[in-house]
């Protein structure tokens, strides 16, 4: 069995239209000294696509839905019944608790 070794790309700009994602991940995996193999697999957060893809919305001109609203209620309350700790996300407060089960 092979094992997993995830390396992440730190270090990069603000992403944009103007930039190529391609680019900048590969120098990143040069940066890293490493080279890519033909097993070897690339994971990309769709937010950094978006970003790139110009996919943006401003988020201070979109109006909430009432049941939007109720579902952003539920989910701060359900952030407290887990737990977490000041500064974290409640993705990934609820991340770490399910993988650790």
């Amino acid at each position: 069995m092979t094992p997993l070794a995830i390396y992440p790309v730190r270090g990069l700009p603000e992403i944009d239209q103007r930039v190529s994602l391609a680019e900048l991940i590969l120098k990143g995996i040069r940066q890293l000294r490493l080279l890519l193999r033909p097993a070897d697999v690339v994971v990309v957060t769709q937010k950094i696509v978006s970003k790139a893809e110009g996919r943006v919305i401003d988020l201070n001109r979109v109006v909430a839905s009432p049941p939007a609203r109720e579902l952003a209620e539920r989910i701060r309350e359900r952030s407290k019944e887990v737990g977490a700790p000041k500064g974290i996300p409640f993705a990934e407060a609820f991340f770490h608790i399910t993988m650790s089960r």
